[in-house]
Parts: structure tokens; C-alpha cells; sequence
């Protein structure tokens, strides 16, 4: 095998492992976008039914995603009073929207666990 042969081969393959290391695992923090607004809402009657609350003020702030089976969203919610909901959602490989869970009480500068 000659040099330009194994460096192909080590390049290759790091670009594979790179490619792997992203599949499951969690993106980088992003602004909502209609997309995930539109996620939001469409959950906001079974996050409010899981906190036992209602809320007048229901908007996406922010989200970050992770491809499993589908797309999982864990996305903060702006609510009422400057108060922050974490919801994760599962959007199905059917398009089937599930909440996980939904954790009240957080403020915008708290992180995602």
C-alpha cells in the first residue's frame, strides 16, 4: 500500500467516525424557527395537561434535536411571567407527535438536562 493510498484510507475514515459521532447525538443549542414553533404548539395541550396548568403566553425559544427513530426535540418554551417550560418531544419516523416530559419553573439561562 503506498502513502497517498493510507492517508485516503486514515482521511476516509475519520470522516466516517465523524458522520457516526453525530448520529444520536445531541445538536448544538438553536434559535426556534417555524418549524419548532409550529412542534409547540401542536403539544401545548398535552404540556399543559402534564404540568396541570394553562398558559396564555405559550412560545419556542429555543430547542436542540437528536435523530432517533424520528427526531427528538427538547425545546424551552417561554410561558407566562418570564417563566421557561423544558418539553422533549418525539416526532416519529410516522410523524407522530409523543411528549416525554415537560419540566416547569425554568428560567431562559437554564440548560437543557
Amino acid at each position: 500500500m503506498c502513502i497517498r493510498d493510507r492517508y485516503q484510507r486514515r482521511v476516509h475514515g475519520e470522516q466516517i467516525l465523524r458522520f457516526y459521532k453525530m448520529l444520536g447525538g445531541l445538536s448544538a443549542v438553536k434559535p426556534a424557527d417555524q418549524h419548532v414553533e409550529q412542534l409547540t404548539q401542536d403539544v401545548k395541550g398535552h404540556v399543559e395537561q402534564h404540568l396541570n396548568r394553562t398558559f396564555t403566553t405559550f412560545k419556542a425559544h429555543s430547542y436542540v434535536s437528536q435523530v432517533v427513530s424520528g427526531i427528538r426535540y427538547r425545546i424551552k418554551i417561554e410561558v407566562d411571567d418570564g417563566e421557561f417550560v423544558h418539553a422533549d418531544v418525539w416526532r416519529k419516523a410516522t410523524q407522530e407527535l409523543e411528549l416525554n416530559s415537560a419540566v416547569g419553573g425554568k428560567a431562559v439561562g437554564d440548560e437543557f438536562e
